[in-house]
């Protein structure tokens, strides 16, 4: 029998973007203080935030992280309006001649290490990570998979910033070009010590980080990148544009057997190129230590970044928010409304459930 969906249509509670507002709007930022205006507010009659708020326990264990994020910087305008320009001639040359003579970077080396997951093998190892051998970790679409979610700087995705992406690649010591799969993505060099794990024919292919339709998708397969991927009359072109802020994702996957050291590198390169990692699936990094979590029966998705422990909807209320000022902007530049097509309302209009005590009492009731 399936699990019973929860409907909270008919129970008041704040949504995440009215706590956003509220918490913004009042200037708080610890738990106890906003949880005391809950009750008093509850009192009153309205115990929507309170019901937002409240744990079995008291206050909710994430809801000082909670506050905390909803007071994150939200942005860096010198280096954000920098972004959103035109590469210049002068930069352009400059990257070109970085990916010809690259200087290179140092990456620091992680521990890998593997994490049971679920189950009474997950209660066992508990605590106990092991370290893996010195044999090549591959991750691919038919085995351990392995996945990277990020959210592109100014939620800009060109031809241009994945030409930046090779370019620090190619910095950090691997020479990466674009793949010529459908929907594009990093087609990575494979190593003697990959190729040794592999049979001939599986060694054969070049490992890729692909992207996905939907969500990233930038198809490029002309030969020397370096030279005519900035010819390309799609190089300044925002393949994001008519997708609102919560869905500005860029979803990269493994196939043919991706090295974790590939991966090591591409998280590298994103971070500077400033982009937020969201995140990832089959590994998570924890300070000095990549932690292998997934493997080819069991499936594991980890949240990244600095709202890593909130709730997505939260983490969104001020791009929500934006974004109703933004549609006002394009009705009146004569621009359509964005396409949301992973529902038909922003995720901080949702209600999070209400505590499990509150549907046991209300099956009683009934």
């Amino acid at each position: 029998m399936g699990r019973l969906k929860r409907k909270i249509s008919d129970t008041i509670i704040y949504t995440h973007q009215e706590v956003y507002k509220l918490v913004r709007d009042r200037k708080i930022h610890l738990a106890e203080e906003l949880f005391a205006l809950a009750e008093e507010m509850s009192e009153g009659g309205d115990p929507g935030l309170l019901n937002y708020c409240k744990g079995e326990l008291g206050p909710k264990r994430n809801l000082q992280k909670s506050i905390d994020a909803i007071w994150l910087p939200q942005v860096q305008e010198d280096r954000d309006q920098q972004h959103r320009k035109a590469l210049g001639k002068e930069k352009l040359s400059e990257l070109q001649r970085r990916a010809r003579n690259p200087k290179k970077r140092k990456v620091e080396e992680l521990q890998i290490v593997h994490k049971s997951g679920h189950g009474l093998r997950g209660i066992l190892n508990a605590g106990l990570p092991r370290a893996l051998s010195d044999q090549a970790l591959l991750f691919d679409r038919f085995g351990r998979q392995a996945e990277i979610v990020f959210r592109p700087l100014c939620g800009l995705w060109r031809l241009r910033d994945l030409f930046e992406l090779l370019v620090f690649l190619q910095e950090l010591g691997l020479d990466a070009s674009p793949a010529t799969c459908v929907d594009g993505g990093l087609r990575l060099p494979r190593t003697a010590r990959a190729t040794q794990a592999l049979e001939a024919a599986e060694a054969a292919s070049s490992p890729e980080l692909r992207l996905c339709s939907g969500c990233g998708a930038l198809p490029f397969t002309q030969e020397k990148w370096l030279e005519t991927m900035p010819e390309d009359p799609r190089f300044e072109e925002d393949t994001l544009f008519n997708r609102p802020w919560e869905e500005k994702l860029v979803r990269l996957w493994a196939a043919d057997h991706v090295e974790e050291q590939h991966l090591l590198r591409v998280l590298k390169a994103l971070e500077l190129c400033h982009h937020s990692i969201q995140q990832t699936k089959g590994f998570e990094i924890k300070g000095d230590k990549m932690c292998v979590t997934g493997t080819k029966k069991q499936r594991s998705v980890h949240k990244a970044g600095a709202s890593r422990s909130v709730t997505y909807g939260l983490a969104c209320a001020h791009a929500a928010l934006e974004e109703e000022k933004d549609t006002v902007r394009r009705a009146l530049a004569g621009h359509g409304q964005r396409a949301m097509l992973l529902g038909v309302s922003s995720a901080s209009d949702a209600k999070p459930e209400m505590m499990r005590s509150f549907y046991r009492a209300k099956a009683l009731g009934n």
